[in-house]
């Protein structure tokens, strides 16, 4: 289950905790060790997640940058997570998400 220090603060998604944009670094690393073997649900989260966003930021007035959603919010799935910039993943944690096709989010998941 995600921490509460690092889920997003709506309606501007940014991290309740460090303020990065969420998914910050915190949070992805806790995304991928809570969907390990599930990439498909984790997708699937994190596209309606930034559905979300794109719902907020026209109810705030603001016209969506739609590539800057999907870098924030999929772009970094398969990509490494650079240490430097908050944390690392174990070889284990990142083989066991990748190709992995899950039938949904972990039970003690909701989205916010």
């Amino acid at each position: 289950m995600l921490t509460r220090e690092h889920l997003p603060g709506r309606p501007h998604w940014r991290c309740r905790s460090c303020g990065a944009h969420w998914p910050c670094q915190p949070a992805k690393l806790a995304l991928l060790r809570e969907y390990a073997g599930h990439t498909l649900a984790l997708v699937f989260y994190l596209a309606l997640s930034m559905r979300e966003a794109v719902d907020d930021k026209v109810k705030l007035g603001f016209t969506p940058d739609l590539a800057a959603l999907n870098d924030q919010f999929m772009r970094w799935i398969n990509r490494p997570i650079d240490p430097s910039e908050g944390g690392e993943v174990d070889a284990s944690t990142r083989a066991a998400g990748e190709g992995a096709t899950g039938t949904g989010p972990p039970a003690s998941h909701t989205a916010s």
